[in-house]
Protein backbone atom coordinates (compact mmCIF):
# COMPACT_ATOMS: atom_id res chain seq x y z
CA UNK A 1 0.00 0.00 0.00
CA UNK A 2 1.22 3.46 -0.87
CA UNK A 3 0.08 6.20 1.51
CA UNK A 4 0.00 9.57 -0.16
CA UNK A 5 -2.05 12.55 1.04
CA UNK A 6 -3.31 11.30 4.41
CA UNK A 7 -4.92 13.47 7.09
CA UNK A 8 -2.59 14.80 9.74
CA UNK A 9 0.42 12.85 8.46
CA UNK A 10 0.48 15.23 5.49
CA UNK A 11 0.61 18.18 7.88
CA UNK A 12 3.79 16.74 9.39
CA UNK A 13 5.54 16.60 6.00
CA UNK A 14 8.41 19.07 5.81
CA UNK A 15 9.15 19.11 2.09
CA UNK A 16 7.04 18.29 -0.94
CA UNK A 17 3.76 16.53 -0.16
CA UNK A 18 3.29 13.04 -1.61
CA UNK A 19 0.45 12.88 -4.10
CA UNK A 20 -0.95 10.36 -6.54
CA UNK A 21 0.00 12.38 -9.62
CA UNK A 22 3.58 13.17 -8.56
CA UNK A 23 6.03 12.48 -11.44
CA UNK A 24 8.14 10.19 -9.23
CA UNK A 25 5.20 7.74 -9.07
CA UNK A 26 5.13 7.26 -12.87
CA UNK A 27 7.82 4.51 -12.96
CA UNK A 28 5.92 2.61 -10.27
CA UNK A 29 2.62 2.85 -12.15
CA UNK A 30 4.34 1.86 -15.39
CA UNK A 31 6.01 -1.14 -13.75
CA UNK A 32 2.76 -2.32 -12.17
CA UNK A 33 0.93 -1.90 -15.46
CA UNK A 34 3.63 -3.75 -17.42
CA UNK A 35 3.86 -6.66 -14.94
CA UNK A 36 0.11 -6.76 -14.20
CA UNK A 37 0.75 -6.12 -10.51
CA UNK A 38 -1.97 -4.41 -8.48
CA UNK A 39 -1.11 -1.25 -6.62
CA UNK A 40 -3.11 -0.03 -3.65
CA UNK A 41 -3.09 3.74 -3.19
CA UNK A 42 -4.54 5.81 -0.40
CA UNK A 43 -5.01 9.51 -0.97
CA UNK A 44 -7.59 11.58 0.85
CA UNK A 45 -9.73 13.64 -1.47
CA UNK A 46 -10.39 16.29 1.19
CA UNK A 47 -8.32 18.02 3.83
CA UNK A 48 -9.03 17.67 7.53
CA UNK A 49 -9.03 21.44 7.99
CA UNK A 50 -11.32 21.94 5.01
CA UNK A 51 -13.89 19.38 6.12
CA UNK A 52 -13.93 20.74 9.70
CA UNK A 53 -14.52 24.31 8.55
CA UNK A 54 -17.15 23.46 5.95
CA UNK A 55 -20.53 21.84 6.32
CA UNK A 56 -20.27 20.43 2.79
CA UNK A 57 -17.13 18.44 1.90
CA UNK A 58 -14.91 19.89 -0.79
CA UNK A 59 -13.01 17.33 -2.85
CA UNK A 60 -9.94 19.48 -3.41
CA UNK A 61 -7.56 16.59 -4.22
CA UNK A 62 -9.84 14.20 -6.10
CA UNK A 63 -8.60 15.40 -9.50
CA UNK A 64 -5.08 14.16 -8.68
CA UNK A 65 -6.27 10.59 -8.24
CA UNK A 66 -8.56 10.76 -11.29
CA UNK A 67 -5.64 11.96 -13.41
CA UNK A 68 -3.62 8.87 -12.48
CA UNK A 69 -6.54 6.49 -12.98
CA UNK A 70 -7.20 7.90 -16.44
CA UNK A 71 -3.54 7.76 -17.47
CA UNK A 72 -3.01 4.21 -16.12
CA UNK A 73 -6.37 2.61 -16.72
CA UNK A 74 -4.77 -0.80 -17.44
CA UNK A 75 -3.10 -1.07 -14.06
CA UNK A 76 -4.90 -3.65 -11.91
Amino acid sequence: MVLLRHDDLTNLTISEIARANHPSMEPIYNFCEEKNIPICLHQNSTSVAGSVNQTKKSYAYLHKMREVLERHSNTP
